[in-house]
């Protein structure tokens, strides 16, 4: 004996090893636009898109996709390469911390992040900007003033509730009014201390280290663009962005990207062609460039862009070297325009131009910011930061001048979309639920004694959808009908509807048990097979008495509806004839109660064949899978013959 089962020791350490570990809550956040949500990790269909920063819960992993809980209840599948998990971003180092403290990072929420961009770019340096003002104060003084622009492919009821102030039009080109909790995510200045967008913060004044020919074409795009945009003349016009960013004192990759960020990355687009057929008052519009944007704004921000260069608008039309009827006059005369009125004015970063929040700038708090699109900073300074990682120079030195407000809170987070869920997770009658309950199904027949004479209807929910049409109902009738009315946030409406039948039924909990094919011990039920469906037993015991009532619960108490019987687990039932009663299930070779048979199973029973660890109550029945009422070699094997799908258990 003792020899057979030093065999089935070296069997079982070759056939399967697994370390355990507890999972902790993991959740990521989205650094990409308008990402899609999948229904399954092959990308058949998508459920909603998400804008940068959407945290959410990871629930497992398929491949290159995360499967995660996307509005705060429902689930679906994200790309890994569009998100960050949060140790991903975060390292400690005490030493350097003080580092940061000194250089007035007193808020240690920004440690972390800074940190872990100081290890993998030691040549980096960063430095606090004290604003000196609250938070909220700021943030509540933006509002109004940024837009976010509508996806075409983004489910508009979900875009609208989620992330705007309404759904009027604020700007041409499906601009909209960004709420408070998006303001307040993007102002967050720690949301964006990663690679992708550290670049929001870079210090914006010349420095021919890091801007080149090469710096500034790699951020223009191909030569492909630079030919049919700029006229084959694609060396001297980079070399205006040079020259220009030295004479004014402004980075010429700054000026690059803001080009590209501004609509030069479309050859068709009329302010860098200069073949606009658009008129102002009356006047052409055509020969005149704006390669920034500059006065872009309002229902044609383009003919706005373009009045303003040709000098029809914005004092008496000749400031900056206006008009602009070349192109290489709109480079200079732009370069001159954002150097002086930002980056020597105190707004010298992508984000002090887009929230002024520099006490020492030249222009009032919340006032003077050059782009209304809220997420402009993040995405012309990863632009920038693509540009330098292409070309080899990411590890240059840079300086990153990084606003910290005071009252700050711990995080803040970009709104979920709201949830389209209308379904509840149980319907209950007289505080029973409803057998082989099934959120997606909507008609239900319950039935009760003849003597029953009121019903009381719940519901539960995982969702903060309204629920209309529970409470306590007369049963005066054979049959009763109710309908249970469910709204989600979104506004969709989903209805149960439950017919509560009066019938006889004498049936006992004996006679159930008997007709369920499965032996008793005591509290105790065994020869159960493996891969018994938790629905099957509630479907079954229905079918045996529509008037019992059947619950199973987990071994810790947890009603389960749905997955297989595990060994452990609880059958509860009640009949009006004989009450109630409570059973423990047994899974033929489940030995530790996770509702399968493997490795781990066959390690229990020869432990105790071996008698260095004994089992005992429902374990022992569930180990004793030939019903021969005592467990042996033979059970070994037979455990053993199922791991290997020679027989099922």
């Amino acid at each position: 004996m003792k020899h057979f089962l030093s065999i089935v020791v070296v069997f079982v350490l070759a056939f399967f090893i697994v370390p355990f570990t507890a999972n902790a809550v993991e959740y990521v956040r989205v650094i990409g636009d308008y990402v899609s949500i999948w229904n399954t990790a092959s990308s058949s269909k998508r459920l909603a898109r998400v804008l940068y920063g959407t945290e959410m819960q990871v629930l497992g992993e398929s491949g290159n996709y995360y499967k995660v809980i996307y509005d705060g209840v429902n689930t679906g599948y994200i790309s890994k390469t569009y998100v960050l998990k949060d140790s991903e971003v975060k390292a400690q180092d005490a030493a350097y911390s003080e580092v940061l403290k000194a250089a007035g990072f007193t808020d240690s929420t920004y440690w972390p992040y800074l940190t872990y961009l100081h290890q993998k770019h030691p040549n980096w340096t960063f430095e606090a900007l004290q604003t000196g003002l609250d938070f909220y104060e700021v943030v509540d003084a933006q509002v109004g003033q940024n837009v976010i622009q509508y996806s075409s492919s983004s489910d508009s009821d979900l875009f609208f509730d989620a992330y705007t102030n309404s759904d009027e039009l604020y700007e041409a080109g499906g601009w909209y009014e960004a709420n408070y909790d998006v303001v307040a995510y993007v102002m967050d200045p720690r949301n964006f201390l990663i690679e992708k967008s550290i670049f929001m913060f870079e210090e914006l004044q010349f420095n021919s280290a890091n801007q080149t020919y090469d710096s500034v074409s790699t951020i223009l795009g191909s030569s492909s663009y630079l030919n049919t945009t700029l006229d084959q003349k694609k060396y001297s016009y980079i070399d205006y962005f040079l020259d220009a960013g030295k004479t004014y004192n402004v980075s010429a990759n700054h000026l690059a990207a803001r080009v590209r960020q501004e609509g030069g990355a479309d050859a068709d687009y009329g302010p860098i062609t200069g073949t606009s057929t658009k008129t102002y008052n009356g006047k052409s519009l055509k020969g005149y460039y704006n390669y920034y944007n500059i006065q872009a704004y309002g229902s044609n921000p383009q003919v706005n862009a373009l009045a303003y260069a040709a000098g029809y608008i914005g004092g008496d039309g000749t400031s900056y070297g206006r008009p602009w009827n070349s192109r290489r006059k709109a480079i200079y005369g732009g370069a001159q325009f954002i150097a002086e009125s930002y980056i020597s004015a105190g707004q010298y970063t992508l984000y002090l131009q887009k929230f002024q929040v520099n006490k020492n700038a030249d222009y009032s708090i919340n006032t003077h910011q050059y782009m209304t699109n809220i997420f402009a900073p993040y995405q012309e300074g990863y632009n920038v930061k693509d540009s330098y990682e292409e070309l080899g120079i990411l590890d240059e030195t840079y300086n990153f001048v990084i606003p910290v407000f005071e009252n700050m809170p711990v995080k803040t987070t970009m709104p979920l979309l709201l949830s389209t869920n209308n379904s509840v997770t149980g319907i209950y009658i007289n505080g029973s639920l409803i057998s082989n309950f099934d959120s997606d199904i909507t008609e239900y027949v319950y039935y009760v004694t003849d003597d029953t004479t009121s019903a009381n209807v719940s519901v539960t929910q995982s969702s903060s959808s309204k629920v209309e049409g529970t409470g306590d109902y007369e049963l005066t009738d054979t049959s009763t009908t109710v309908t249970i009315t469910v709204t989600a946030d979104s506004g969709a409406i989903k209805e149960y509807v439950i017919t509560i039948t009066k019938v006889k039924d004498t049936t006992t909990i004996e006679n159930i048990i008997d007709n369920l094919g499965v032996k008793v011990n005591g509290g105790y039920l065994y020869g159960i097979s493996t891969n018994l469906a938790t629905s099957t037993i509630i479907s079954s015991v229905q079918k045996l008495s529509p008037t019992a009532t059947v619950k199973v619960t987990d071994a810790s108490g947890n009603e389960k509806s749905d997955g297989v019987i595990a060994t452990g687990d609880k059958l509860i039932l009640s009949t009006a004839v004989s009450g109630s009663a409570t059973y423990t299930l047994c899974v033929n070779g489940d030995l530790n109660g996770d509702g399968g048979v493997d490795i781990r199973d066959l390690l229990r029973i020869q432990k105790h064949l071996l008698e260095t660890s004994k089992l005992s109550g429902e374990y022992s029945l569930a180990a004793d899978t030939n019903g021969d009422g005592k467990i042996s070699s033979q059970d070994l094997l037979r455990i053993q013959k199922h791991i290997l799908g020679s027989i099922v258990l």
